[in-house]
């Protein structure tokens, strides 16, 4: 039985349990939103006082948060990835389909 997997826009079907995996994913990315709202909120209040060092701090933790849940992004979109390698070869996915994760996965690496 396949299930599928929807990882930013695209949606992969994997023959397997990916529950956990997707789930990972939004917590993730609904982790990132949020951070990246705060951050948003902390860079206005600089424009204002750029030279607060409670905000400066506020910005280098919230910049370290970031870091480390889009590693974790990266983490899961690979796992995801190794996935849909193993369904490509199945042939249960076009290769459209992987090329698309793929990318997905190069663009968090460099981000």
């Amino acid at each position: 039985m396949a299930s599928s997997s929807y990882i930013k826009g695209i949606t992969i079907k994997i023959d397997g349990d990916t529950k956990g995996l997707a789930k990972g994913l939004q917590d993730v990315n609904s982790d990132l939103k949020k951070t990246n709202s705060a951050l948003k909120d902390v860079e206005k209040a600089l424009k204002l006082d750029p030279n607060n060092v409670e905000l400066l701090q506020q910005k280098q933790e919230l910049l370290n948060q970031k870091i480390e849940q889009t590693r974790q992004k990266l983490e899961l979109e690979q796992q995801a990835a190794e996935k849909a390698k193993d369904a490509l070869e199945l042939g249960n996915i076009t290769r459209e389909e992987y090329a698309s994760l793929a990318a997905e996965v190069v663009t968090t690496a460099a981000s």
